[in-house]
């Protein structure tokens, strides 16, 4: 009744349209900018029956050392949300056992899955997997007036909005990659407050923004004080959802609050777009106070999950995940 079979870049792209889960972060031009940049295999899979497509996964997979380790997303890529897609019109439970019992999968030492469930549950459990974390964002409803989206900030968020217009803070679209290097010099300083590094690289933001700005599935916004860029975000997009993907900002001007006006001249042009909904994103498990001072409604939206093996598996991947965090930390 079920058959798994790879999916060609230009099939999946027209399989999304189907699935409502879908995210920016399931198309071809994400999945390969991710490939490319973190050097990791990219496999497309989808589960048909009959004429109809029931089921999609997409993920990658590395070695490290013995182990085969496969990710949707793969962690550390800064991709939000990715993780199997499933039909609402379907059995979904039946489609996901095709996909994981059949699926090349089984060969996975670990395996790290961070599901969309906002719409429709989706359980990994009889499968091997555990729920590691339940992660929240924040979502604006833009099918409102201007004047309305603006009312739902808060006095503080709006006053911010005002500093930064009176401050001669000018917003600019960003059309060809020379922003990147000021970018990332910004997201160091971020980070480094923290005594981190960032979570996304160079490289990935240059090879991500002439993958999606090819395909009109980007906006770059910049704040410039006297011809100086002062704070730079980034928000990829599909047909429904602009999603802030990340933001950085030069300490000496936070004063004149460029992020709060980048972020709702962002607002506006995703509502321009006639894009229903505005995905704050949670890198964290849960939203933070800048976002939530737009307005938004915080909303369950994904769930991470984990399989492992064998004890010895999960052995090596703490070891390897404390190494890693001292080699972040140590970079600083």
């Amino acid at each position: 009744m079920y058959q798994l079979e790879t999916c060609d870049p230009v099939d999946w792209d027209h399989e999304l349209g189907g699935f409502p889960e879908r995210t920016v972060f399931h198309t071809s031009p994400w999945l390969r900018s991710v490939a490319r940049t973190y050097k990791l295999e990219m496999a497309l899979y989808r589960v048909v029956s009959g004429d109809s497509c029931v089921a999609l996964l997409p993920y990658f997979t590395t070695r490290k050392g013995p182990f085969r380790v496969f990710g949707s997303p793969f962690p550390g890529t800064s991709t939000p949300y990715l993780g199997p897609l499933l039909s609402p019109t379907g059995d979904a439970a039946s489609a996901l056992a095709a996909l994981l019992r059949t699926s090349p999968l089984r060969r996975a030492s670990y395996f790290f899955c961070r599901v969309q469930d906002e719409r429709q549950p989706v359980n990994l459990q009889p499968y091997g997997f555990r729920a590691v974390r339940r992660f929240e964002t924040f979502i604006l409803d833009l099918d409102k007036t201007e004047e309305a989206l603006w009312a739902g900030l808060d006095s503080k968020c709006r006053n911010l909005v005002r500093r930064a217009e009176k401050s001669a803070v000018e917003i600019r679209a960003e059309m060809n990659s020379d922003f990147v290097d000021d970018f990332w010099d910004m997201s160091k300083e971020v980070f480094a407050k923290s005594g981190l590094v960032p979570s996304w690289t160079r490289d990935f933001t240059l090879d991500m923004f002439k993958s999606l700005i090819e395909c009109n599935r980007l906006v770059v916004l910049s704040a410039f004080v006297q011809g100086t860029r002062i704070a730079t975000s980034l928000f990829p997009h599909d047909d429904r959802t602009m999603y802030y993907w990340a933001g950085a900002s030069r300490r000496e001007y936070l004063s004149m609050s460029p992020n709060n006006l980048v972020l709702w001249r962002a607002i506006q042009t995703a509502r321009q777009l006639n894009l229903p909904k505005f995905d704050f994103v949670s890198a964290g498990g849960r939203p933070g106070k800048f976002k939530q001072s737009f307005g938004p409604e915080r909303v369950a939206v994904s769930t991470h999950w984990e399989y492992s093996g064998s004890r010895l598996v999960d052995t090596a991947k703490r070891v390897y995940e404390h190494f890693a965090h001292r080699r972040r930390t140590a970079t600083v």
